[in-house]
């Protein structure tokens, strides 16, 4: 393994454990979140985040957005399923009619998820077992930030769109932009995305697209079976009705497979 690239991955890993967390927010519904005051349908109450979190079964027939900024702060979520996001919009069980919108900002952060199916998300949208009838766009910006997610199914997202056993129906787009940033996940069954669009066991019916902008940073994925993927589009086992077009661009940025292999960048891979 490189001396650098350990070097990095150590630090960020360091900065995580090192920095005081906050807890993470785990809502029921909630709808629209404006500079971290999120609107939530939970016993009529509100509540703060710089995420939306869209699950329990649930039905929304409004858009889903999400403008939050998270600045010098940390989350961090232990446990043996723990999941933490960060500027992020994640739909879990649920169905959304109207679009998909993620337009945070994440500045020296950090963001990490520790436990045996640990998930953590920065800047990112993930769509898990879930229907959304409209696009589905992140224009989030990550800048002198790290997420880690550490454990034996660890994924880790950064500035990127992740789907899995969903169906879409319209546009989706990643704009997202990446700066002096690390993301890494570790773990016997690691997955790492930054500034990509990750499709698997989904439908899509429309275009998929991929500008996003990755800049001095590091996407690592370390364990047996890990996989990387760094200003890319990969689909598998997943049916595409559209074009599939990649114009992500990266700059003096590292991204690699430890243990088990396979890493992408700039690429196209349709399985």
């Amino acid at each position: 393994m490189n001396k650098g690239l350990l070097c990095i991955v150590c630090i960020a890993s360091a900065v995580i454990v090192l920095l005081n967390g906050q807890n993470g927010f785990s809502g029921d519904v909630p709808i629209y979140v404006k500079d971290g005051n999120a609107e939530i349908a939970r016993d009529g109450g509100t509540t703060r985040s710089e995420s939306v979190i869209v699950g329990k079964e649930s039905e929304i027939k409004i858009p889903v957005i999400n403008t939050s900024t998270a600045d010098r702060s940390s989350n961090i979520a232990i446990g043996e399923d723990a999941t933490a996001s960060r500027g992020s919009v994640t739909v879990e069980k649920a169905k959304v009619t109207g679009r998909v919108a993620n337009q945070s900002q994440v500045n020296k952060s950090s963001n990490a998820a520790i436990g045996k199916s640990a998930i953590a998300s920065m800047g990112s949208v993930s769509i898990d077992d879930s229907k959304v009838s409209g696009k589905v766009a992140n224009q989030s910006r990550v800048n002198k930030s790290s997420n880690t997610a550490n454990g034996k199914s660890a994924i880790a997202s950064m500035g990127s769109v992740t789907m899995n056993d969903s169906k879409v129906s319209g546009k989706i787009n990643n704009k997202s932009n990446v700066n002096k940033s690390a993301n890494v996940a570790m773990g016997q069954g690691a997955t790492a995305h930054m500034g990509s669009v990750s499709l698997e066991g989904s439908g899509v019916k429309g275009r998929i697209s991929n500008e996003s902008g990755v800049d001095k940073s590091l996407n690592a994925a370390i364990g047996k079976d890990s996989e990387a993927n760094m200003g890319s589009v990969k689909a598998e086992n997943s049916e595409i009705t559209g074009e599939v077009i990649n114009e992500s661009t990266v700059r003096k940025s590292a991204n690699a497979a430890i243990s088990g292999g396979q890493a992408n960048m700039g690429s196209v891979v349709i399985e």
